[in-house]
């Protein structure tokens, strides 16, 4: 199974980047990222949002979606208020919601995948 901290040194490595250069991007010390590579530590919020940025990959593709323990993983205000706002819908619309993002999952996918072009 892929673990945070692999995916972390995973993309570490594709970017060509070493554990000191990641760690100063990210201010913090070379043995935080060393821990969480080997997953005895978790990065919070903010250093997976930077992360995120850094490898141009969404903040769930670090964590990955088979992740049992979540306890790491920090709601930002607007994803609260989105969750919100989404729990007061009818199921009806519940569902559609979530049909809506499992075509923009799947459509994501295939751009990464080169599968379709982007239109921009």
């Amino acid at each position: 199974m892929t673990t945070v901290g692999s995916r972390i040194k995973e993309l570490r490595l594709k970017k060509d980047l070493t554990q000191e250069e990641l760690a100063a991007r990210l201010g913090v010390k070379r043995s935080t990222l060393a821990n969480w590579e080997i997953d005895r530590a978790a990065p919070g919020y903010s250093q997976l949002t930077e992360m995120s940025k850094i490898f141009a990959v969404s903040v769930d593709y670090i964590i990955g979606p088979n992740q049992k323990d979540l306890s790491y993983v920090v709601l930002s205000p607007e994803d609260l208020e989105l969750l919100r706002r989404i729990k007061g819908l009818s199921l009806e619309n519940r569902k559609t919601v979530e049909t809506v993002v499992t075509s923009i999952e799947c459509y994501e996918r295939q751009l990464e995948r080169g599968d379709v072009s982007s239109k921009k």
